[in-house]
């Protein structure tokens, strides 16, 4: 791909959107997902010389993008912990209360 900087903008930005919101279900946070959004559009940036476009849309190739960052971030973050104290350890199905 050669693309001038202004013409690179408006090749990706369409896809702001539905990118974060790709990201946000992936993360469950929406400041993870705006940073990866970022993450994600400076990687497309540094990589976009090696886009061929008879391989992939530009929208898969920033979806592959995407999922790569998220997946990096998730394995650093580690496993999310799970809110204690909610519900009566007797009654799991019960509704939730503070203890």
């Amino acid at each position: 791909m050669t693309a001038n900087d202004e013409g690179f903008d408006r090749l990706i930005e369409p896809f702001r959107s539905e990118l974060l919101a790709y990201c946000y279900r992936m993360l469950g946070t929406i400041h993870d997902a705006e940073d990866l959004v970022q993450d994600t559009y400076l990687r497309a940036w540094r990589a976009r010389a090696q886009y061929d476009e008879s391989l992939s849309s530009v929208r898969t190739w920033l979806y592959r993008i995407a999922t790569n960052a998220c997946l990096t971030a998730l394995k650093s973050h580690g496993r999310r912990p799970l809110p204690s104290g909610l519900v009566a350890e007797s009654e799991p199905l019960a509704p939730l209360a503070q203890a």
